[in-house]
């Protein structure tokens, strides 16, 4: 792995309609350890600690284990204590790197 020197940015190809344009999401990677988020064509930028990054994907993710457990358990007609299991290992896969 190549360590964090200088600033990486990278357009991508997620959007979001603000100020009556719709625009492009700019991600940067800042040197020590933080993440910048913008639109194309502004100069604010949002900035937030990796590790901010980070808790804020894992929350995420278990937010979507619970609202994949309460759809199983409404399907099968088990409790959702039951179906966390079953909604953790369907979602694994999201959390393999590339």
């Amino acid at each position: 792995m190549t360590p964090l020197t200088k600033p990486v940015r990278r357009l991508t190809v997620a959007s979001r309609h603000e100020k009556s344009k719709t625009r492009e999401i700019i991600l940067s990677l800042e040197p020590p350890a933080t993440i910048g988020v913008r639109l194309k064509g502004t100069r604010a930028t949002y900035r937030l600690p990796a590790e901010a990054v980070y808790e804020l994907a894992v929350i995420n993710h278990a937010r979507d284990i619970d609202r994949e457990a309460r759809r199983i358990a409404k399907e099968e007609g088990i409790r959702v204590s039951a179906a966390r299991p079953k909604a953790e290992r369907k979602l694994r896969s999201r959390l393999e790197s590339l």
